[in-house]
């Protein structure tokens, strides 16, 4: 297995080993692991395992939403999928909307050196910042959307068109 050593620019400290892409195996374990080799489905299983016998009393009181913020949690920490990933300073703008701060009061947290900026340039960031918002929310209204949909029996489902 080859191990990658990467500096960071920063300080020049070294970080962790790291194993190239080119030899893992889509199932998880290094394909030159001999012996006891771990694959992805085998991690899973020790990994939900765990999760069951450690919380048992949430598991046992509503497993379905137990296994919707399991999910939550870990589509968090992998990164990801296609498109771009999210943008921090929107999502924090999208937390402070939502405790009902004003616009005014969102700008100066979510934009770096707000007060320092030409009014032109404030301006511009004000109105990138509030679409950004905007879109997030209309995605998510979308994406719950279809959820719904998709939870329907048939029948309802063709009744409510």
């Amino acid at each position: 297995m080859k191990l990658l050593q990467r500096k960071t620019p920063a300080c020049g400290s070294e970080l962790p080993a790291v194993e190239s892409l080119q030899d893992r195996s889509p199932l998880g374990g290094s394909p030159k692991e001999t012996g006891n080799r771990r694959t992805l489905a085998h991690q899973v299983d020790i990994f939900t395992k765990s999760l069951r016998h450690d919380y048992a009393p949430e598991v046992a009181r509503d497993a379905r939403v137990f296994k919707r913020r399991v999910v939550e949690l870990v589509r968090r920490g992998l990164p990801p999928g296609p498109g771009h990933p999210r943008d921090d300073v929107v999502t924090r703008a999208v937390e402070l909307r939502a405790q009902h701060k004003s616009w005014c009061y969102v700008y100066r947290q979510c934009i770096p050196g707000f007060s320092h900026l030409s009014d032109e340039i404030q301006q511009l960031a004000r109105i990138r910042l509030r679409s950004a918002v905007r879109s997030r929310k209309i995605r998510q209204q979308r994406r719950n959307a279809s959820k719904r949909r998709a939870r329907m029996p048939q029948g309802a489902r063709s009744r409510s068109r």
